[in-house]
């Protein structure tokens, strides 16, 4: 029996914290690794609508491939097989030119097997053939996500052009390329959308059974308050700190942590949290981040972000809005409101 373990806050919405994400390009870097999906085991039924991997694996790859479209489509090479009149390009396919040809009393013609160069490649086909599988999925199912379909649309255009026919052992023996960093993960998700309906358009209908898969909602908290500081604020991201420690953020002069336990710090805090973020507030290599020599004693200050369902913060005024914690000096938390399913 599979044990589903759904979201600490009831009818979380997810998806709408990951596109908040994809929108800046510091964050979306970080967004593959908030969840995984396990093909290899048995699929699970879920009870909830809410909290499914499909929905989340395809507007991610809708993202994808979006941020690719606007880039332009790669070139590259792809096999042809034309029917040529009068002339001969490449390798002649003698056994089709006699089978279509010869023993249809069309001399003239030849069956000729060469690779032309252009957007029609192994790649874009991979690419095109996942956003067919995309479409199919949302003709019929919904996605409470607000403008799928025209990002959809957005990403099947540049492919026109481009054959979706592409074998199932090439998709399996696909090799990613590093040197085109959004295609390697467009390639990788379009890979993981095939191999999730099983390469079969039947497979699309709207069903509870899944892959086992999980998705880390600590990181998913934390690149969706990254998200928001970098709307209002300057950010530095997971600094290297002393004895291979990283601190989540620094903003202007203050050392920042998330923290995903939003029963905790409703009402109170955690002493372990408050004795890590004050190791970073002492360690040098933060202090010099910080701007502070070896000479200045002054105190720097701690903030921890939590999520709130009350709150009405922007991180607008970080310090200002936030909550002294009782008992230590210039050390407070800060409420953000979590979006919710309608």
């Amino acid at each position: 029996m599979a044990l589903q373990v759904e979201p600490k806050i009831k009818n979380l919405d997810y998806l709408k914290m990951f596109l908040t994400c994809f929108k800046h390009p510091k964050v979306s870097r970080h967004l593959s690794e908030i969840y995984q999906i396990d093909f290899h085991k048995p699929k699970i039924e879920l009870e909830s609508n809410n909290f499914e991997i499909t929905s989340l694996l395809i507007v991610h790859f809708l993202q994808v491939v979006k941020a690719i479209s606007k880039k332009g489509l790669k070139k590259g090479y792809y096999p042809v097989e034309d029917n040529l009149n009068a002339r001969i390009k490449g390798k002649v396919n003698i056994s089709n030119t006699l089978k279509r040809n010869i023993l249809q009393g069309q001399n003239h013609k030849t069956v000729c097997n060469y690779q032309a160069f252009g957007i029609d490649c192994a790649e874009n086909r991979l690419l095109k053939k996942a956003l067919k599988f995309v479409q199919f999925y949302l003709s019929k199912n919904t996605i409470e996500s607000q403008d799928v379909r025209q990002t959809l649309a957005y990403c099947l255009a540049p492919f026109e052009l481009v054959s979706d026919e592409i074998d199932i052992r090439t998709i399996k023996n696909f090799k990613n390329n590093a040197f085109f960093k959004e295609y390697s993960e467009g390639l990788k998700l379009a890979k993981m959308i095939l191999r999730r309906f099983a390469y079969n358009f039947k497979n699309t209908q709207n069903s509870k059974q899944t892959p086992p898969f999980y998705i880390d909602m600590s990181l998913l908290f934390e690149q969706y308050v990254y998200a928001l500081l970098l709307e209002k604020n300057e950010v530095e991201y997971q600094v290297k700190a002393s004895h291979k420690t990283v601190v989540d953020f620094l903003v202007s002069d203050m050392v920042v942590d998330t923290k995903y336990k939003p029963k905790k710090y409703k009402n109170s805090v955690e002493i372990e949290d408050i004795r890590q973020l004050s190791g970073y507030a002492r360690d040098k290599k933060i202090r010099q981040e910080l701007g502070l020599d070896e000479m200045d004693n002054a105190i720097i200050k701690c903030l921890i972000i939590y999520p709130d369902e009350d709150s009405n913060n922007d991180f607008s005024n970080l310090w200002n809005d936030s909550k002294e914690i009782n008992n230590f000096v210039d050390f407070k938390k800060i409420g953000i409101k979590l979006p919710i399913y309608a």
